[in-house]
């Protein structure tokens, strides 16, 4: 009896369409699956923290398995505006970051260059199959990281090439450097690395690259 009072009362005493505040209900609930899904593809949380306040005030007081906003007049005028207010932020978010991205590529083939068409072709290729905000964030952050390393990179590379030339010097005067060796396989592994695992272990390597060239030269 105190359901049916409650119904009554929100309906003001006349007959309610139970089945709208159910269908509302239901979509309400696909809007907040979708907003995990959003989430889980790049909409950063801060993005949705007014529409999951909004759902969250909506489930507080249920009726028959219903939020109470919807079994009143503008319920289904919150769902409209919160399909809206999805998609705006997923277009948004989308169009940022995939200029984001872009922006980035450009960076990064501007610090490569002279860099063979062959080579961006492939970067370009991977931005062209992108189609989430977390592709293009992931494609934007590894990008920018990826710039940052170019001199870093080609710095490394030139401490172990100087590294070769003295390990050359040394065996044509028979000087073993059993060290030199396992430090050129590791500038060869980091070549191989992801960009984030060649920043970690950059200065480590360049260290240990110019004290074996010192050690080398006397």
């Amino acid at each position: 009896m105190l359901v049916v009072a409650m119904v009554s009362s929100l309906g003001g005493g006349g007959l309610i369409d139970l089945g709208s505040a159910f269908v509302l209900q239901s979509k309400a609930q696909v809007l907040h699956d979708r907003w995990d899904y959003m989430r889980q593809n790049g909409i950063p949380d801060s993005h949705l923290i007014e529409l999951n306040r909004e759902w969250a005030a909506a489930q507080a007081y249920m009726v028959v398995g219903a939020g109470g906003i919807f079994w009143l007049p503008g319920g289904a005028d919150t769902i409209t505006r919160w399909q809206e207010e999805s998609d705006a932020i997923w277009s948004r978010d989308l169009s940022t970051f995939r200029s984001e991205a872009l922006l980035a590529e450009q960076n990064l083939h501007v610090a490569l260059a002279p860099e063979p068409y062959v080579e961006r072709k492939s970067r370009l290729d991977v931005f062209g199959q992108s189609t989430t905000p977390l592709d293009f964030s992931t494609l934007r952050d590894e990008w920018n990281m990826e710039a940052r390393l170019v001199p870093i990179d080609r710095r490394i590379a030139g401490f172990a090439g100087g590294v070769v030339g003295e390990v050359h010097k040394a065996e044509q005067l028979g000087i073993r450097s059993d060290p030199a060796a396992g430090l050129i396989a590791r500038s060869n592994d980091y070549s191989q690395l992801s960009a984030q695992q060649r920043m970690s272990r950059a200065e480590f390597l360049t260290r240990d690259l110019v004290a074996v060239q010192k050690n080398l030269q006397g």
